[in-house]
């Protein structure tokens, strides 16, 4: 049977009606990106607009292309297709142009209006669009500037506004929040502020002694002086003489009211002569604690807001500062581009003309200043008076596509804001709203039930929550089952959160491995469409947040499924990458005994407690890598000795090099591809060395900065993603947030951690509509400092966040085809009298089925859901391991056990730390040779630590430059001496790279057809393998030139007799590039850049039996045999 969608009619609607406007509303799984793309195709097709008038906006770059190959994909078709030679040769013309299509980002099209007018932006047109570390380190050092002028100005005028927040406890800290978020939301400048008139101290000064002073009359009616309310009177009267002591020092004064604890209704109406005097002095506290807050409030309101015009002082002219230099933050693309259009109306004219048609996908997660935008875009002005206030703007008909679902807004913390959606619909667009609700990607029995669930959790809440739209199923979305799709499991038990977890954790791990190693439960293959037995790479295991996330981790893995954990922002929270830095930090400061011993229990040197315990007595207080431990302490002397090595190259290697040389040292690469999820592991650690090599870049500084700057990203939480290592057709179980499966469907969903806490506060709330921020900074302990309309705007916010809860989890629901697994664990902790589920799962359990009494152990479909209990799972013991109870042992046997598994382990590390031969080419130069003489004896030589940063700089500054072009040789070898931490022989370097570049060696190069620099292999030979980097590799026509540049302090004289220490280098270069390449190599060429002469080494026969020979024996000596030769 041939079926037509429910909604045909609108779709052929997008399609064909042209000249109108369209806000479209699309549910989960109704194919709005092949309704987008039709539209797109239909437009070029009937020639409403070409390519370079059409503008497509997304929500993310992989969205983009995705979207750009499926309109490529349905021009071909539709080319192929038509029958009008006039569609076609439109076709034709829109395939062709296409590769310059505006089928982008918002920010992407953003920058790209302001590259194209940067004359009227006020912008280098090769503005530099930073990323997010060299915009962080940037705004670190603008502002530690702006603060050290602020708080040491030269005219000796400090700004009162921060002295008399700082008096009032807000501290450094807390002021630099407060810039960072007025800098984080800047698009709203010019702000608002609320006239905050100063507190009336000493009026609260009187009436705090008038009512302690009745207190105080009320005591001597207390006939028990042990009375709590007795005990806190005397408390009051002494607090009030401390207030009347300072009360000539407002300073002071309001400081010793901020430092008023707060008072209670404390005391026992028998402990008084008149029990009406005990209620009476209740009643005086009361009060006197609600004003006693309010001062607070208002004192902590008068700080905060008296900051907020210095904050954006400092923003403005920071903001100024990226313009004139050409820096752009991520957001000054779109706060420039709109400031653009709203100021510059021949420019807001020439873009309306050009872009007839601008398409937006997922409209739901835009914000006000993209809707500024687009209406300052598409927005007629009447009489052509040009408008300022974009809110008066209409587009012409045939202009604006939106296409959005308001039930997944979900991003909220990124500033999507659903009423703007809504602003957007009834005001801008109220008579082009229309709906697609044929869902073609889930089971019915799927859709029913969220259908049943959400029209009852969705409830309309105006500029909240849109109403609920109904979906309805595919017909043609047929799966034969013996049960209902959606599967609950329930439970009900006591303990804590985590034992909770611990339980569902176990629970969902048993039911997936029944699923598919078991029941192979049958699903519509996602490629394919045939219907198959489930397979790991179908499962999708969706949470809300990441706590307790590596309770699920090690459920999977105990139980052997292979998972992996996707889209991690957690990535400075990651075991390996604190264990790393914990080393780095250590290295950095011997002093830092805590990061020391962090170090060397960490799985970069493995010793136990025990050893670092009996080390550090036996050291006591020479416990210090710089010292020498006790030989008998072995695994500690190890890692301490690898410790210092590592802190006296701190400041001779570049920071990249560093940070690499650490992770290779300490093997922690190995150790983490031991590790469960060890490939996602040992990415991790390889992502700081790329962070490190991009903190460098950005003149972040060393070492010690850089731990800081890790430092302060792991105490922020700062959310960073995990490195990716996924591939598409890993057969592994997916575990990812809710927030990163957007977009995404699997055959089967379980969802997970819905009883978690929602413990998100904002701390920062702007309002769009009366450019106000509403700012909270401080803590619990010690304060909040608030702005006067943070408190009401906050409740409105708590309205908005659990509106958003709601639309995560329909989110979480509907990224399921065939089968959705919903966890019921009901469960009461120690303080609760029952038990109730609890957080997100609150809102769903009132919608699903409960087991009957006389449930069976297979499961039964009740209310259209498979209704199973956990108990009849294989989870073992109500799902949590115990460990047996204990017997009596031999404590003999015990030590005995014990002194095998020590034998045992120290055998291991030995063989373990033998680790395999790797030799470098450049180390087998002499090994059967006398070495030469040291470097350092020549007159004028540099010491060896210098020499060799200056050779890592000048082969850092070939392998950077233009072979063709050395104009830059100055500035590049600047750099790169600055990198290797010589910046003082940077003409030196200089010099060296231009002998270099003068070559007859490098002049060959350039002329070659192809050639590659600092060309690295390693290859495998006997037992170990042979390793090295070449500086300059090219083809000529008889064979591979190989070209290495020497540093060496010799005379032209003395060359050739150097040259022959280096012949068994030569070998090793040329035997391994001809195996690794399969092409012949015809010559080995020396530049010796001091001396101004190169050498060349024929390649024949010998040269690489020598190369084997030399390489096959050291990749089997030890190091120590390769080093002594």
């Amino acid at each position: 049977m041939d079926y037509r969608p429910i909604d045909q009619a609108t779709r052929e609607a997008i399609r064909t009606a042209l000249d109108r406007n369209f806000f479209v509303e699309a549910g989960a799984g109704t194919g709005k990106t092949t309704v987008l793309v039709d539209r797109i195709v239909a437009i070029l097709r009937n020639g409403h607009a070409t390519v370079d008038e059409l503008v497509v906006i997304t929500f993310t770059r992989l969205a983009a292309a995705e979207l750009a190959t499926r309109v490529r994909e349905r021009l071909e078709e539709t080319r192929d297709t038509t029958e009008s030679e006039e569609e076609r040769a439109r076709l034709e013309e829109a395939l062709y142009a296409l590769p310059r299509a505006r089928i982008e980002t918002i920010h992407a099209f953003a920058a790209g209006l302001l590259r194209e007018r940067p004359v009227e932006a006020g912008l280098d047109p090769g503005f530099e669009e930073m990323d997010d570390l060299s915009a962080s380190l940037a705004f670190d050092e603008a502002y530690q500037d702006w603060l050290a002028t602020l708080l040491n100005p030269e005219d000796g005028e400090r700004p009162e506004a921060v002295w008399r927040a700082l008096n009032r406890g807000l501290d450094l800290r807390h002021l630099r929040e407060v810039v960072e978020q007025v800098h984080h939301h800047r698009s709203l400048l010019p702000l608002v502020h609320d006239d905050v008139p100063a507190p009336d101290i000493h009026g609260f000064l009187a009436r705090f002694e008038q009512d302690v002073d009745e207190l105080e009359e009320i005591l001597a009616r207390c006939r028990n002086p042990a009375d709590h309310g007795a005990q806190q009177i005397r408390m009051l009267m002494a607090q009030r003489d401390d207030l009347r002591a300072v009360r000539n020092d407002r300073d002071a004064l309001e400081r010793a009211i901020l430092h008023l604890p707060k008072i209670s209704q404390k005391g026992a109406r028998t402990s008084w002569v008149d029990p009406a005097d005990c209620d009476r002095q209740k009643e005086i506290c009361r009060e006197l604690n609600e004003a006693v807050e309010e001062v607070k409030r208002a004192l902590r309101a008068e700080a905060i807001a008296g900051l907020l015009p210095l904050a954006e002082d400092f923003v403005r002219g920071y903001t100024e500062q990226r313009r004139r230099t050409g820096r752009a933050e991520f957001e000054d693309l779109l706060i420039w581009a709109r400031d653009l259009l709203r100021d510059r109306p021949e420019v807001r004219r020439y873009f309306r003309e050009r872009f007839r048609c601008i398409l937006v996908d997922e409209f739901q997660d835009t914000d006000p200043l993209q809707v500024e935008i687009l209406l300052y875009l598409c927005g007629e002005e009447p009489d052509g008076v040009a408008a300022r206030d974009w809110r008066e703007l209409r587009p012409a008909p045939g202009r604006l596509f939106l296409v959005g679902d308001p039930k997944q807004s979900i991003y909220r913390f990124r500033r999507a804001d659903i009423s703007i959606y809504e602003w957007v619909k009834r005001h801008v667009l109220p008579g082009d709203l229309c709906t697609i609700t044929q869902n073609f990607r889930s089971l019915g029995g799927v859709i029913d039930w969220v259908n049943g669930c959400f029209q009852h959790i969705i409830a309309p809440h105006d500029g909240v929550q849109a109403g609920y739209v109904p979906l309805d199923p595919w017909p043609q979305a047929r799966l034969d089952l013996p049960r209902a799709p959606v599967v609950v499991v329930h439970h009900e038990m006591d303990g804590s959160a985590d034992d909770v977890r611990r339980y569902e954790a176990t629970t969902l791990a048993a039911l997936l491995r029944q699923a598919v190693d078991v029941e192979g439960w049958p699903v519509r293959d996602p490629e394919t469409g045939e219907i198959r037995p489930a397979r790991w790479r179908d499962v999708a295991i969706l949470i809300p947040s990441r706590t307790g996330i590596e309770i699920y981790e090690e459920a999977l893995a105990e139980a052997g499924i292979p998972y992996r954990h996707e889209g991690g922002r957690s990535f400075f929270q990651r075991q390996e990458v604190r264990e790393l830095i914990n080393c780095l930090r250590a290295i950095d400061d011997p002093g830092d005994r805590l990061s020391m011993v962090a170090a060397l229990r960490s799985g970069a040197f493995g010793c136990s407690d025990e050893e670092i315990f009996l080390a550090a007595e036996a050291m006591g207080t020479d416990f210090d890598y710089r010292r020498e431990p006790p030989p008998e302490h072995a695994a500690v002397a190890d890692g301490m000795h690898t410790l210092r090595e590592l802190h006296t190259l701190r400041h001779r290697l570049p920071l990249p090099e560093l940070v690499r040389r650490v992770i290779d040292e300490t093997r922690l690469i190995e150790y983490a591809l031991t590790l469960p999820q060890g490939d996602q592991a040992a990415a991790n650690l390889l992502k700081v060395v790329d962070q490190a090599r991009a903190f460098a870049a950005a003149r972040g500084g060393g070492l010690r900065a850089f731990v800081r700057w890790l430092d302060t990203a792991t105490s922020r939480s700062t959310e960073e993603e995990d490195a990716d290592v996924a591939e598409a057709g890993d057969d592994v179980v997916r575990l990812l947030t809710i927030h990163a499966a957007k977009g995404l469907e699997f055959p089967i969903v379980a969802l997970a951690n819905l009883q978690g806490r929602d413990a998100r506060t904002r701390n920062v709330i702007p309002d769009h509509a009366v450019r106000r921020l509403h700012l909270r900074v401080g803590s619990q302990d010690q304060g909040y400092f608030e702005t006067p309309g943070y408190a009401a705007a906050a409740e409105i916010e708590k309205q908005h966040d659990a509106a958003e809860q709601d639309r995560l989890l329909y989110v979480a629901a509907t990224r399921a085809r065939d089968h959705l697994i919903l966890p019921v664990i009901i469960w009461k902790g120690s303080r609760e009298k029952e038990r109730k589920p609890k957080g997100m799962l609150a809102r769903l359990a009132p919608h699903l089925p409960v087991p009957t009494p006389d449930h069976s152990p297979n499961g039964a479909d009740i209310d259209g859901c498979h209704v199973l209990l956990a108990a009849h799972l294989p989870v073992g013991d109500n799902g949590l391991r115990e460990s047996p109870p204990a017997t009596n042992v031999d404590v003999d046997d015990v030590l005995a056990v014990r002194e095998r598994w020590l034998m045992e382990r120290a055998a291991l590390l030995k063989q373990a730390g033998a680790g395999l031969q790797v030799t470098t080419a450049s180390s087998v130069e002499a090994w059967d040779q006398e070495p030469a003489d040291d470097a350092e004896a020549t007159p004028g030589a540099l010491p060896r630590d210098a020499a060799l940063a200056v050779g890592t700089a000048l082969h850092a500054t070939m392998e950077a430059l233009d072979l063709s072009d050395d104009g830059e040789v100055e500035s590049m070898a600047r750099a790169k001496a600055a990198e290797a931490g010589v910046p003082g022989h940077a003409d030196e370097v200089a010099a060296l790279a231009r002998a270099c570049l003068a070559s007859g060696v490098v002049q060959r190069a350039r002329a070659a057809e192809r050639a590659a620099r600092e060309a690295a292999f390693t290859l495998p030979v006997g037992d170990g393998f042979v390793e090295g980097r070449v500086d300059l590799l090219f083809r000529e026509p008889d064979g591979l030139v190989i070209a290495d540049y020497k540093t060496d302090r010799v005379t032209p004289e003395q060359v050739d007799a150097r040259l022959a220490v280096y012949r068994n280098q030569a070998a090793v270069y040329a035997f391994a590039v001809a195996e690794v390449t399969g092409l012949p190599v015809k010559e080995v060429v020396f530049v010796f850049a001091r001396a101004g002469v190169e050498r060349a080494i024929p390649v024949d026969d010998g040269l690489l039996a020598l190369g084997r020979h030399l390489a096959t024996a050291s990749a089997t000596l030890t190091d120590a045999a390769v080093a002594a030769g």
